[in-house]
C-alpha cells in the first residue's frame, strides 16, 4: 500500500490543498505478547509496509469474489502456516519480505493502490500540490508545473514535505489530469551524498517523466552541487514539455547534453514519444515480485563461497551492511598510539589510535596480531589493515596505490570500508562502498594477493 504523508501547507510558494493520510504500519495492533515473526512486522517499516499493503490486497479480492470466500481464507490461511514454519532464525527479516513478495505477486493489487515502483509514489489530486527536492510541483488540469525555488529561500519554506528513499533520496509524486492520463515527477540526487568535499551532502539533483507509465525524460540535471538551481521552470503535458534554464546556468556542463530543441532564449521544447513502451522497471506487471529498495542481490560468485554470499544476500535488506550474527568476526581493542610528527604521512597511527585484533589476516595459516585504520575524509575514505612487524604503525603508504602500500604489509582499501568475517576456517573481507550506489565485493586476502570472490548489488532508487 502506498504510503501517504501528511502534507504542510507552502503557503509563501503555492496555496495548495494537500490530502494527509495515515502512514503505513502493520494491519495489526503491535501491543501486548508478541511473537518473534509479529516483532518484526512491528519494528521493520518494510515488513509493516508489506503487511499492511497484503491486507489491503487480501480484503480487494474477497469483497470482488464474494463467491471464492472460503477459497480465499483457505490460501490466506495457508499461506500464514508456511510463513512461519519457513521463516525463523538470524535472516527471520529477509525471509519475511521474500514471503510477502510472493504471497503479494499471487493477489491482484486493491483498487486503492497506487501504481509504481515499491508503492511509494504520492498521488497528487487536480489543483494540488506537493513541495519535495527543492521542486514545487502543481497538479493542474491538462500539465504538471514545476518551480525551482531559490535555495537561499528561509528554511521554514524549503522544508521537505516528502521524504526521499533509497541511496539518491528520490522521491515522487503522481498527477492524474482530467483526461484521464497520468503524469509522474521523480526527483533525486545525481549520486549518493557523501560527507566530506564541496558540498558533499548536496549532490547535483536530477528528474525523470513518465506519461502513462512510459519514460519521457530521464535524468536531467535542475540543480548543482550545493543546491544551485539550473533550471527555473518546467511545465509538462502528455504531449511534450517545456523547460526554461536560468541565466546563470547557462554555461554548466550538467546541461551540456540536456534534451530538446530551443523554443526561445533560454529555454527548450521535448516532444514525447506515445509508442515508448511501458517502463516495467518503473511499473512492474501485475504478478511480479517486486524487489526491495535497499535489500541485496547476487550479482557473481565463485562456486565455493556462494553459500556464504547468498547467506550475506539474505541477511542484508538494508543500509547498514552487516554479517550475519551465526558469522564469526573479530574482536577489535581501541589502543592508544604515539601520532607520527609527519602529519601530511598517511600512516596506521594517524589517528592516534589504532584498532587491535588476533586472527589469520592472510590466510597463511599463522594467527597474530592485526591492526585497522578507518578514516572517512576526502583524501581517505576506507579502511587499511596490516599484520604486527616492527614499524608498521609508522609506516607511511599511500591509500591510492594499494599493489606499493601491499608490498610494505598493509591492506588499503579506498572509498570501500573492510568487514572481516571467518568461515570455514579461511578470512575473508566484505567491503563495503562509501558510495552506496556501488557494489558490495567479498574478497580472499592472501599474503601478496587480493580475490575476489563474489559482488553483490543493492536494490537502490533509479532517475
Amino acid at each position: 500500500m502506498s504510503r501517504k504523508l501528511c502534507l504542510a501547507v507552502i503557503a509563501v510558494l503555492a496555496a495548495a490543498h494537500l490530502s494527509c493520510a495515515a502512514q503505513a504500519a502493520p494491519s495489526f495492533l503491535c501491543s501486548g505478547k508478541l511473537s518473534p515473526i509479529e516483532t518484526a512486522v512491528c519494528t521493520d517499516p518494510l515488513l509493516g509496509e508489506a503487511d499492511m499493503q497484503l491486507a489491503s490486497r487480501y480484503r480487494a479480492a474477497l469483497d470482488a469474489n464474494p463467491g471464492k470466500k472460503d477459497e480465499l481464507s483457505n490460501a490466506q490461511r495457508a499461506w500464514l502456516k508456511s510463513r512461519n514454519q519457513t521463516c525463523v532464525g538470524d535472516a527471520l527479516n529477509a525471509c519475511l519480505l521474500k514471503q510477502y513478495q510472493q504471497r503479494l505477486a499471487e493477489l491482484p493489487a486493491s483498487p486503492d493502490e497506487d501504481g509504481g515502483a515499491n508503492d511509494y509514489a504520492l498521488r497528487l489530486k487536480i489543483g494540488s500540490a506537493v513541495y519535495f527536492n527543492q521542486v514545487l510541483l502543481t497538479c493542474n488540469t491538462d500539465n504538471v508545473q514545476l518551480q525551482f525555488p531559490d535555495p537561499n529561500l528561509p528554511m521554514s519554506i524549503l522544508a521537505n514535505t516528502l521524504q526521499g528513499r533509497g541511496t539518491l533520496s528520490s522521491a515522487w509524486a503522481d498527477c492524474p489530469l482530467a483526461s484521464g492520463q497520468t503524469i509522474r515527477v521523480k526527483t533525486g540526487n545525481g549520486s549518493p551524498a557523501q560527507a566530506y568535499g564541496r558540498c558533499g551532502g548536496a549532490p547535483e539533483t536530477r528528474l525523470s517523466v513518465w506519461v502513462d507509465q512510459r519514460k519521457a525524460i530521464s535524468g536531467l540535471a535542475y540543480a548543482e552541487t550545493c543546491n544551485e538551481p539550473l533550471l527555473k521552470t518546467m511545465t509538462v503535458r502528455p504531449g511534450g514539455t517545456d523547460y526554461c534554464v536560468l541565466p546563470s546556468a547557462a554555461d554548466s556542463s550538467l546541461l551540456n547534453d540536456a534534451p530538446g530543441q530551443a523554443s526561445g532564449e533560454g529555454c527548450k521544447h521535448i516532444s514525447f514519444n506515445a509508442d515508448t513502451p511501458i517502463d516495467t522497471d518503473e511499473y512492474p506487471t501485475k504478478g511480479t515480485a517486486r524487489p526491495v529498495l535497499g535489500s541485496l542481490s547476487l550479482v557473481s560468485s565463485k562456486a565455493e563461497v556462494k553459500p556464504l554470499c547468498e547467506r550475506l544476500v539474505a541477511a542484508n535488506t538494508r543500509y547498514p551492511l552487516s554479517v550475519p550474527a551465526d558469522i564469526k568476526t573479530p574482536v577489535w581493542q581501541p589502543t592508544q598510539v604515539t601520532r607520527p610528527s609527519e602529519e601530511n604521512d598517511v600512516t596506521l597511527a594517524t589517528r592516534g589510535e589504532v584498532d587491535q585484533a588476533q586472527f589469520d589476516l592472510d590466510n597463511s595459516g599463522q594467527v597474530g596480531t592485526v591492526y585497522r585504520l578507518e578514516q572517512d575524509n576526502h583524501y581517505f575514505d576506507g579502511s587499511a589493515l596490516a599484520r604486527e612487524q616492527p614499524g608498521i604503525l609508522t609506516t607511511p603508504f599511500d591509500p591510492h596505490a594499494p599493489e606499493q602500500t601491499l608490498a610494505k604489509g598493509i591492506l588499503a582499501f579506498v572509498y570501500q570500508h573492510a568487514l572481516v568475517l571467518f568461515e570455514g576456517g579461511h578470512t575473508y573481507l566484505l567491503l563495503d562502498p562509501a558510495n552506496r550506489a556501488k557494489d558490495i565485493v567479498l574478497v580472499k586476502p592472501t599474503v601478496d594477493s587480493v580475490q575476489e570472490l563474489c559482488v553483490m548489488r543493492r536494490v537502490g532508487e533509479t532517475l
